[in-house]
């Protein structure tokens, strides 16, 4: 039983150990076994935040379309919706 705790929580220690710098390389864009506390160059770090910034005006370009088609989509059923008069 103790033999399992042990290989368990090894499992867990080397896991977080290689788990978290690879997360941090993914979360950069860089290569996965890369040193993920090397010093970035300015080219990099601002390509990173155009990329972010562009990454934002697309979601909320896709936000306003999905409400204008939603608005619009309303109007048309309004529009044709057929009279009860008899």
């Amino acid at each position: 039983m103790k033999t399992t705790i042990y290989t368990l929580l090894a499992g867990m220690v080397i896991g977080a150990l290689l788990g978290i710098p690879a997360g941090m390389n993914i979360e950069r864009g860089a290569a996965l076994f890369s040193n993920p506390f090397a010093e970035r160059s300015g080219r990099e770090k601002v390509m990173g935040r155009i990329s972010q910034q562009a990454d934002k005006a697309v979601a909320a370009t896709k936000e306003g379309a999905r409400k204008a088609l939603e608005t619009t989509k309303e109007r048309l059923h309004d529009a044709t919706k057929p009279s009860n008069e008899e």
